[in-house]
């Protein structure tokens, strides 16, 4: 039987763990390695072989589902599905999957390290020690002790078990978490507010 021809475009694909490679592989599937990003009209010349494509940041829409005469699945190696054609892609019953779950832990850590990096200016900070610079008074931030922490939105990265334990680490600065309606309130106050629709109320979910 012939192998099944596999296009990974997605940059960071087997570059962290090897295991997805190797199942692949070992279930007759020939991975041929182009990374992306690619935009429709490129991605369009180059997919007509392929029976499936891994996809990062690649943008699938017409032109290439036309070309994709062979194709029936396209996995995003990521969570975000935007610069997919879902109709398109379901008309021409080609299956389309994603890795749900698969960064959120990641994400929510750099969260919890932006919040103290911002909080404390540390990005500048280094850049300036860096440079042969000493301008500690300069970058001293604001202590997070007491402060209100509002979380915007609960999805799979504010619901994340790692961002859940960051918050256990704060409350030993006192530092007080609110959820969305609170959160929402404080932004209604600020001097360009959000506007409190019912829709964007459901994009922050």
């Amino acid at each position: 039987m012939d192998k099944f021809k596999v296009l990974v475009s997605s940059f960071s694909f087997g570059k962290i763990c090897n295991e997805p490679e190797n199942l692949l592989k070992r279930n007759k599937c020939e991975l041929v390695y182009d990374r992306g990003p690619f935009s429709d009209d490129e991605l369009a010349r180059i997919i007509g072989d392929y029976f499936a494509i891994i996809a990062g940041e690649d943008e699938i829409g017409l032109q290439t589902l036309r070309k994709a005469n062979k194709l029936r699945i396209i996995a995003k190696h990521g969570i975000g599905l935007d610069k997919i054609n879902i109709p398109e892609a379901t008309k021409r019953r080609i299956v389309v999957t994603r890795a749900l779950g698969a960064n959120e832990e990641t994400v929510a850590d750099y969260t919890f390290a932006l919040i103290l990096g911002i909080a404390r200016g540390l990005v500048p900070a280094s850049i300036s020690l860096g440079k042969g610079l000493w301008e500690g008074p300069k970058y001293t931030g604001i202590e997070i002790h007491q402060k209100v922490l509002g979380i915007v939105g609960l999805g799979s990265i504010g619901k994340s078990e790692s961002l859940s334990t960051n918050f256990k680490i704060l409350k030993a600065f006192l530092v007080e978490t609110v959820l969305l309606e609170l959160a929402l309130r404080y932004l209604a106050s600020l001097s360009t507010p959000m506007p409190l629709s019912k829709e964007a109320i459901g994009n922050l979910s």
